[in-house]
């Protein structure tokens, strides 16, 4: 895949390629990799932020500019120019740049009460199968999944081209009636069929998508590189029927293990297109939890960024694709003071059950996976904790 890279840092900074002038140091973590069993490794809230504090998307960044990644000091060198485009960007952490907040470790008795908690929710979750219909016409990867169909996603009119349900996500100063509410779409990987990914870009521009996450391994297990549904090299184009999928630039992140894609897609019909970034975090395997690290930068940046049109999905759109829904679910009622210690455990579970209701009872499939949900609202109530406290 032809594309630019950015050294192996963590979070990601949005500037343009034709502001670079001057330097000025902006420090970054390296994107390590961290199991349940070693997260003694720092999480910095100043990570990723600038000089005020204020979060940098990873999806803001549109044009990548030459960075000198210092290999001894973890230290990116940027633009002079930069700096002063830092201190407006849109997107405030909120939290003190200057609070230190390790990423927790369970404790033994949090490690059983996950798996019982786990185990609990499948004996809620028996009976939301009467509630879905096996697809005929097969329009995703997992031709035998089966879609809820009350939320189901539309597609010219019609539900079950497409493997996808409407998600409810509210971001913060959002009024859950409200009409600018976003539309949040777990979807399933497209059938590799030129019909089914047709209808899936179709999707995107129907519902005038601007970011999807992808949760897929490269050639991994069950996904390869005869099912990607998009061109790879920029200035390619792909036709799928009646679309047209160009990428038109590319970033690498995390020595290859994320990138950041960017495509012109057209619905050669109508002649309507439109610009569509597509970010691929590759290192979450197929029923795993994510590293504690990296899920928390994901959906702080989603949930920051407040797009409001997005698609996330991974094989089956159920383990990793709901499990980072209730990731975002959860932030933000930790945010909105809505997460109390004491129930920390039984809210999880109502946020999980949330997810299954509106997608599968299979959503946030695995242990592991609720672990990791876990991990990171104990950081996210620290982390707010601590700012109530200043």
């Amino acid at each position: 895949m032809a594309t630019e890279q950015v050294g192996t840092s963590k979070s990601i900074v949005a500037h343009d390629i034709d502001q670079l002038s001057h330097k000025v140091e902006l420090h970054l973590s390296l994107h390590t990799s961290i199991s349940t069993s070693s997260c003694e490794h720092e999480y910095l809230t100043e990570i990723g932020s600038n000089e005020v504090g204020e979060k940098i998307s990873i999806f803001q960044q549109d044009k990548i500019a030459d960075v000198n990644l210092r290999t001894a000091s973890d230290s990116v060198v940027l633009d002079n120019t930069l700096k002063s485009n830092l201190a407006t960007q849109p997107t405030p952490l909120e939290f003190p740049a200057n609070v230190k907040i390790g990423i927790p470790l369970l404790t033994k008795t949090e490690i059983k009460e996950n798996l019982d908690h786990f185990e609990k929710l499948k004996s809620r979750s028996e009976g939301l199968t009467a509630q879905k219909k096996t697809l005929e016409n097969k329009p995703c990867f997992n031709d035998t999944l089966p879609l809820h169909e009350d939320n189901a996603v539309e597609l010219k009119g019609e539900k079950g081209l497409v493997h996808a349900n409407v998600i409810k996500v509210q971001y913060e100063n959002i009024e859950p009636n409200s009409n600018c509410c976003p539309i949040a779409i777990a979807s399933a990987y497209p059938s590799p069929s030129v019909k089914g990914i047709q209808n899936f870009w179709q999707m995107a521009l129907e519902q005038d998508t601007k970011l999807i996450i992808d949760f897929t391994e490269l050639n991994g297990r069950f996904v390869r590189e005869e099912h990607w549904y998009y061109p790879t090299e920029v200035g390619d184009t792909k036709h799928y029927q009646d679309v047209e999928v160009k990428l038109d630039r590319s970033v690498d992140y995390h020595d290859k293990k994320a990138s950041l894609s960017v495509y012109q897609v057209t619905d050669k019909q109508t002649g309507v297109s439109k610009e569509v970034k597509r970010y691929h975090e590759t290192e979450w395997q197929e029923m795993k939890g994510l590293n504690p690290s990296a899920f928390i930068d994901l959906v702080e940046s989603t949930a920051n960024d407040k797009p409001n049109s997005l698609i996330v999905h991974c094989r089956a759109g159920l383990g990793r694709t709901m499990t980072f829904y209730a990731g975002l679910e959860l932030y933000h009622m930790v945010k909105l003071s809505k997460v109390d210690r004491t129930a920390m455990q039984n809210t999880i579970d109502e946020v999980v059950m949330s997810m299954r209701h509106q997608r599968s009872e299979s959503a946030v499939s695995r242990s592991k996976q609720r672990e990791t949900l876990l991990i990171a609202t104990k950081y996210w109530l620290a982390v707010h904790n601590a700012k109530a406290q200043l």
